[in-house]
């Protein structure tokens, strides 16, 4: 018997997930609802995490990187509402093996499911493979720009960033400067479009 770990906020869709999870595979899940709350289990006692990609207080590809960090292994579907090249293949750096859209039918998630479970790669057939398969996984700006970047994004003063981030306002203000040169963005209202687009708030 399997055992997976789903962590999506909208509680309907988690329920609804695990229901037909446990109907076609013999398995026991755990479903949490505040990804912060699911940092407070170990990883490593899982075959397998379903993730959403955009929750509040944690990012999906933040937590799974966080857990990464912390030495857990374990293996990762993401199931998003987003189809973005730039985060498909963010999840693919990360390790990711499986991406599928939550209008995906159920047959389809149980397909992922078992391809995963075997260390397949597998991804919704809504998605241009290129975009999860391709090796190009650049990121524009840094792991430490992107959260400067977020909390520009949340309106916070580069004295503000400086402190939560425990670097100097001048620091804050530099980072600030090549997050405008590497994105080529001029004003404050497309870092924040960028931010929003590619889930960094």
């Amino acid at each position: 018997m399997y055992k997976f770990l789903i962590i999506d906020d909208h509680e309907l869709f988690s329920n609804g997930l695990k229901q037909i999870i446990e109907k076609y595979i013999p398995s026991e899940i755990v479903t949490i609802h505040d990804p912060l709350l699911s940092l407070s289990v170990n990883f490593n006692d899982f075959d397998m995490a379903f993730v959403d990609m955009d929750m509040p207080h944690m990012k999906g590809l933040e937590l799974i990187k966080t857990v990464i960090d912390r030495g857990e292994k374990t293996r990762y579907l993401i199931i998003s509402m987003h189809n973005k090249p730039s985060l498909i293949r963010k999840a693919k750096k990360l390790g990711v093996l499986g991406y599928m859209l939550k209008d995906d039918n159920v047959e389809d998630i149980i397909k992922a499911t078992e391809a995963v479970l075997n260390d397949q790669v597998y991804m919704s057939p809504k998605i241009d493979q290129d975009n999860f398969n391709t090796d190009n996984s650049f990121t524009p700006i840094s792991p430490r720009e992107e959260q400067v970047l977020r909390y520009i994004a949340m309106g916070k003063t580069m004295k503000e960033i400086g402190d939560l981030l425990n670097i100097s306002p001048d620091t804050a203000i530099t980072h600030g400067k090549k997050i405008k040169q590497k994105l080529k963005i001029d004003s404050k209202a497309g870092l924040i479009k960028y931010a929003v687009e590619n889930l960094l708030t």
